[in-house]
């Protein structure tokens, strides 16, 4: 016994309030560790391949990723805006829900990060594009007060057989409308591949698109496919989750990954649970 409910060995009694018990408080304190703060789980749920599906084929309903890039000054401030808004969802989920990034990793991501041009080493050259994430949350560990910065460098190649997760194709879509529509024939380095942008379609360069919107757009996206919201948490780690669980347990036979290449892929630190 401890605390203000405590035994009483003169009375032989149990004396004060039993719902300050030292058994009930640390029930408490352990429920709260695990649950949060506030007792409620706050683990984003994961974006499932049935949901990215669903919200593709709907979104092709309400404005096809084929309508066309004409030049900027032909489109109206709306069709700006439609175009902005898909092409950045199709694009942003896709990335995110093929290299498991967290949305505020996806929307850091800058020209500099992508390669064009690339071919396999081996006889069949294979075509694709790299992608280098080097600042990733759980690379960030200190080592002796330092930060490991190593990161890693990844393969894309096009997924024809899955349309709503297929990066290289929605990406390629993202980048020809950044040139066409945002940036210019040329972007630089330090360009944001998901730059900020006004509610009145002027772009802010210099800024990335914030959590909020990309917040906004899940519960938008989802709304409008008909998802309910409300029976699951869909957030930061969305797609990470979505993403890494196909990979190990939903994906056709043959096309599932070991444990170690789900933890290399997703930057898993060591000893962090892979939910």
């Amino acid at each position: 016994y401890r605390g203000p409910w405590r035994w009483d060995e003169s009375s032989n009694t149990a004396v004060g309030n039993p719902a300050t018990a030292s058994d009930v408080m640390d029930t408490i304190h352990a429920a709260s560790k695990k649950h949060g703060k506030e007792g409620i789980r706050t683990h984003s749920g994961a974006m499932s391949l049935s949901y990215m599906e669903c919200i593709f084929e709907w979104s092709e309903r309400v404005f096809p990723v084929s309508f066309p890039l004409r030049h900027a000054t032909e489109l109206s401030l709306n069709e700006w805006q439609m175009l902005h808004k898909y092409l950045g969802w199709h694009a942003l989920s896709a990335t995110a829900w093929t290299v498991w990034t967290r949305n505020f990793e996806t929307v850091k991501l800058k020209w500099k990060h992508l390669t064009f041009g690339c071919v396999t080493e081996d006889e069949f050259r294979i075509p694709h594009w790299k992608l280098s994430l080097v600042e990733r949350k759980n690379w960030q560990s200190k080592l002796n007060n330092e930060v490991d910065l190593r990161g890693h460098i990844y393969e894309i190649y096009p997924q024809p057989e899955l349309p709503s997760v297929d990066m290289d194709q929605h990406m390629c879509n993202w980048i020809s409308f950044l040139e066409s529509h945002v940036y210019g024939p040329i972007l630089q380095s330090e360009d944001f591949l998901f730059p900020s942008v006004g509610s009145n379609g002027i772009v802010q360069p210099g800024s990335a698109m914030s959590h909020d919107v990309v917040q906004k757009w899940i519960k938008e996206f989802c709304t409008g496919a008909g998802i309910d919201v409300t029976l699951t948490h869909l957030s930061t780690h969305c797609f990470r989750w979505g993403g890494s669980q196909y990979r190990f347990m939903l994906a056709p036979v043959g096309k599932r990954w070991t444990l170690a290449t789900i933890r290399w892929w997703g930057g898993w630190a060591e000893g962090e649970h892979v939910s």
